[in-house]
This record gives structure tokens, C-alpha cells and sequence, in this order.
């Protein structure tokens, strides 16, 4: 069960820049964007690729991250540091919406266009307003439900 619990309710040390997170699924928003309107499943291929990267907790490796980082620096504009924990669930919330709206555009356009309007709005929600609906579900909902698994020592 602890195993299962590490999944789904990650628990890390680790911090992350708030600044390029949100700049990051704003880029993804503008992905999802195209794709809802133009229908090119690259648009939300890329987009379930890099939530894949962040949500196995390689967020360094992310492209669309890297892109932000850089856009940042050149901006010079600080990091904020957060938990990464809880990005971490919402990336594996937008990796699962990213990839069945991807999965299932040849064969359900309805539902694939639905999944990817609901993760853009969800993203600009995070991007713009600082608002994640997939940190919130983490910190109400799945934390308190699980428990704080104990580290091994």
C-alpha cells in the first residue's frame, strides 16, 4: 500500500520555480488551444509528452519547461519556489487528459476535444490566476485520504 500511496500522493523534499510551472502550462494551454481549434494531434501529442516527463518527476527534461526557464531568465525574472509535490499530482492529472484526448481524436473527436478543454482550462487557470485545480484536489482530497506515508529511514 505504500508504494500506491507514493504514486498517487507524492511526497518529495524537493521544491520546484513556481514562475516556470505557470509559464509552462500556459504554453501548454496555447498547445491545447490549437489543437481544440485546428485539430492537429501534435499540438496534444507534445503536450501528453511533456506532462508524461514532469509526471514521472523529470521535470528537468521537460521541453516546454526549459522554454520557460529560458524566456524567464532572459526576463530576469526570479524563481519562486514551491513544493513540487503537488505540481507533481497535477501533472499526472494533465499527462491522463492529455493522453486520452490524444488517444481518442482519430475515433471520438467529442470526447477528445472535450478532455482537451477541460486540461486548457484547468492549465490557464494555473498559469494565469495561480489557481491549480489539481493541487487543490491534492492538498483536500487525495493527501488527507492517503495519510502521509512514512519515509524509510
Amino acid at each position: 500500500m505504500a508504494s500506491f500511496r507514493n504514486v498517487v500522493c507524492p511526497v518529495s523534499d524537493r521544491r520546484i520555480d513556481l514562475n516556470a510551472s505557470r509559464l509552462t502550462v500556459l504554453i501548454c494551454t496555447a498547445l491545447l488551444v490549437v489543437f481544440i481549434l485546428t485539430g492537429n494531434m501534435v499540438a496534444v501529442g507534445v503536450v501528453a509528452a511533456d506532462y508524461f516527463i514532469r509526471a514521472i518527476g523529470q521535470g528537468r527534461f521537460s521541453p516546454i519547461r526549459w522554454i520557460s526557464a529560458k524566456v524567464l531568465g532572459a526576463l530576469n525574472v526570479a524563481p519562486k519556489m514551491a513544493d513540487e509535490a503537488p505540481k507533481l499530482f497535477a501533472s499526472r492529472i494533465g499527462f491522463t487528459f492529455a493522453a486520452l484526448a490524444l488517444v481518442t481524436a482519430p475515433f471520438a473527436p467529442t470526447v477528445s476535444l472535450t478532455l482537451a478543454g477541460v486540461l486548457a482550462l484547468f492549465a490557464f487557470l494555473d498559469g494565469a490566476l495561480n489557481f491549480c485545480v489539481g493541487c487543490l484536489t491534492y492538498h483536500y482530497i487525495v493527501f488527507p485520504w492517503l495519510g502521509k506515508p512514512k519515509l524509510a529511514s
